[in-house]
């Protein structure tokens, strides 16, 4: 896996996890100051420990990008 495939895969999971939060909230409005810091955590821990992985397998991914997309595309 090359370092773009590896950031764009990572790009699509972002984008699928942001939205399904985006699409709770516009139902419930139940993301609130803790329930957003918690959501970013558990992505904050999940790119973290594919970092971890895919560096050990050589491939590097810009970490930083990704968290640039979360917060382009949350509403909540």
């Amino acid at each position: 896996m090359t370092p773009a495939e590896a950031e764009s895969a990572l790009d699509t999971l972002v984008s699928g996890y942001t939205e399904a939060f985006n699409k709770m909230d516009r139902r419930s409005g139940f993301i609130e100051t803790v329930e957003r810091e918690e959501i970013y955590t558990v992505l904050e821990d999940l790119l973290v420990g594919a970092q971890e992985q895919l560096s050990a397998a050589g491939v590097e991914v810009d970490v930083d990008k990704l968290f640039d997309t979360f917060d382009k595309l949350r509403d909540f």
